[in-house]
């Protein structure tokens, strides 16, 4: 045999060896959330979503034939919910039902397809986490104003500026999301391995982010109820100082 059929036949063998490597990396890996692969037809659909009187607007299906991420169409608005009397959470997805939705749209390549309709509803998944941090703190917050008693008025200006800021991060959260999946998606093969990863780091930094916000705002709030009193006795006392210099000015002009 000839040296050039050799180096051929060694080149066929690499090739294939390298193929093989990759199934066997796609099929072992597993992110932070990992599915099994299950076979679901086409028009798979969570059947039971469209019971919960917050979903008339949410689609989980709206994005699977465009490869373009859109996280904020069809999005209920979470001001009206919080400000409720009874605050509830937009429809949650579960854990397992999103795995579902991750398993659905690879195998050991990440259908592009498919993967759009995945990525919003683990955004939507951790939006959801969110929205339960903000529900908590405001409920935690109420409790200790009512203690202190806090006049119902202040309570709402005090919560109002947590709630707006709050908000305005969630919103710098989506943007980074977005940007984040549509990189990933760019690329012209995206791995099993990697969205897998991909998956499990942006679930990290959203933990992370929503850890250190609700430290934050537990420190602020609690500060806020608890020295109400004493802040409320100190204006009351420099009032009462501008009205006396006030007065001595007046008196001393008609002397």
């Amino acid at each position: 045999m000839s040296i050039k059929a050799k180096f051929r036949g060694c080149g066929h063998f690499l090739r294939f060896s390298l193929s093989l490597l990759i199934l066997l990396l796609c099929i072992l890996s597993k992110g932070t959330i990992g599915a099994e692969v299950q076979s679901l037809g086409e028009g798979y659909k969570i059947p039971h979503i469209s019971r919960f009187p917050f979903c008339k607007n949410f689609n989980l299906g709206g994005f699977a034939e465009e490869c373009k991420i859109d996280i904020k169409n069809n999005l209920i608005d979470l001001k009206d919910l919080l400000e409720s009397d009874d605050p509830k959470v937009p429809c949650e997805i579960t854990r397992d039902e999103l795995k579902k939705r991750i398993a659905y749209c690879r195998f050991f390549f990440v259908c592009k397809r498919r993967a759009p309709d995945a990525i919003y509803a683990y955004i939507h998944y951790l939006r959801v986490k969110y929205y339960t941090m903000i529900s908590g703190l405001k409920k935690t917050f109420l409790e200790l104003a009512s203690e202190n008693e806090l006049p119902e008025d202040v309570q709402k200006v005090y919560w109002r500026r947590c709630e707006d800021e709050l908000l305005k991060e969630l919103e710098i959260m989506e943007n980074t999301s977005e940007e984040y999946f549509q990189a990933l998606m760019d690329n012209k093969v995206v791995f099993t391995m990697h969205f897998n990863w991909a998956m499990g780091s942006h679930e990290t930094y959203w933990y992370s982010e929503m850890f250190k916000k609700e430290l934050k705002w537990n420190e602020i709030l609690y500060d806020w109820a608890n020295n109400y009193a004493l802040r409320s006795g100190e204006i009351s006392i420099v009032r009462s100082l501008k009205v006396l210099i006030y007065l001595r000015s007046k008196l001393a002009s008609v002397l």
